[in-house]
């Protein structure tokens, strides 16, 4: 695992890199000072409870394959969130023998079963953000709070020693820039950096999901915890370093990539956004303007994928993309083991909300993301003697 602590001007190269010409990009020239070849690092995408579902099947299946602890990274976004940040808060608890976790279902998959099918975080605080005084983002903390994370904070998280470095992302509301929450340090390239920040798990997992416009921007509060500049922070003055504003990642980056695809040569990417859809005319402004943003948003999602892929094609990364909206026959040398297509397409149809699942449609998205991620491993990223895929049992 990675026992060094990442610097804010490797974090601050990465975001600039980002910026450069789609050319160097697509050549595999823009990379980390710190590039390793064969560092192996997952992206956990954004999308609500119907992520956090798909993103449980798809860490099933590793676990069952041994990958987890091989990670050097896991980042996550919105409703990946929610899973990642229960499974890095799990870890300590895991029995680990040979890379499985033999009581994997126990401690992560049963808790997540019950949170997901049994409690609805988004109606009745958006209804509370509607009273005056009260604020429907402080909601969405307590809810997190009561239900999944206590009283943790991101010190709760493992050691890179030990684990995957788990790395909770929001976007900064005011500078459009990626917040980067983990054990070890949480930094914005424009404003600087906290070593060994403890805000609260609850909080990180709402900044990250809290989707506009009804739960974002959570303020945090920065002046407990003093923010370090490392030298070319132009933000770093009292207006972003004494407090934040933050919003759902997805908004900056919804598949999780950039902190990891210009790091690491092994990269597995669970996407979990809606599938595109042609749409009838709109009736009304309102659906008007939700369609647009929804393409736009799209758009900067299919450019990032474009990227990827060709990188990948170009033998500068190994690759593994499993999205939600795909179908196993996408990875013929990965096997036959799937939903139904009628299975599949409902799991790809599924609402974006925080909202209790009914426990088919639960089942559905997790099978989906085990079934995908499971071809998606088989033909790129083949795993020795690996175990064969059998649909996991879940506590409904």
């Amino acid at each position: 695992m990675v026992s060094e602590i990442d610097t804010v001007s490797t974090e601050r190269d990465e975001a600039e890199e980002s910026r450069s010409d789609v050319a160097k990009a697509l050549s595999g020239t823009l990379q980390s000072s710190k590039f390793e070849p064969d560092g192996m690092a997952l992206a956990c995408s954004g999308g609500g409870y119907k992520s956090g579902a798909y993103q449980l099947g798809a860490f099933i299946r590793m676990n069952e394959l041994g990958m987890l602890p091989k990670l050097k990274r896991i980042t996550s976004v919105s409703g990946g969130s929610i899973t990642a940040a229960f499974l890095g808060l799990q870890w300590k608890d895991l029995d680990w023998k040979d890379g499985v976790a033999a009581n994997f279902a126990d401690v992560v998959t049963a808790p997540l079963t019950h949170f997901f099918t049994t409690v609805t975080l988004d109606e009745p605080n958006i209804v509370r953000g509607l009273v005056p005084g009260l604020n429907a983002g402080e909601g969405l903390i307590a809810g997190y709070r009561k239900h999944l994370f206590g009283d943790a904070t991101l010190q709760d998280f493992p050691d890179d020693e030990t684990a995957p470095r788990f790395t909770l992302l929001a976007t900064d509301f005011e500078l459009n820039t990626l917040w980067r929450f983990s054990r070890h340090y949480a930094a914005n390239y424009r404003v600087g950096r906290i070593d060994r920040p403890d805000f609260p798990l609850a909080q990180m997992v709402a900044a990250s999901s809290g989707f506009p416009p009804f739960f974002c921007p959570i303020k945090l509060n920065l002046k407990s915890q003093p923010l370090t500049k490392q030298g070319g922070e132009d933000a770093h003055h009292a207006r972003y370093t004494e407090r934040s504003l933050l919003a759902d990642a997805g908004i900056y980056d919804n598949l999780g990539l950039e902190p990891i695809w210009k790091r690491y040569g092994v990269l597995l990417v669970s996407n979990a956004g809606d599938p595109a859809s042609a749409d009838t005319e709109p009736q009304w402004w309102g659906k008007t303007a939700r369609r647009a943003l929804s393409l736009v948003h799209r758009q900067a999602e299919n450019n990032r994928v474009r990227w990827l892929i060709s990188l990948a094609q170009a033998g500068e990364r190994k690759l593994a993309y499993f999205p939600l909206r795909g179908d196993v026959s996408d990875f013929p040398a990965g096997g036959a083991f799937s939903l139904s297509k009628v299975d599949a397409e409902s799991a790809r149809q599924e609402g974006v909300r925080l909202k209790a699942m009914k426990a088919p449609n639960f089942e559905r998205l997790v099978r989906h993301g085990y079934s995908m991620s499971n071809a998606a491993i088989a033909m790129y990223l083949p795993q020795p003697q690996a175990k064969a895929p059998h649909w996991p049992i879940l506590p409904l």
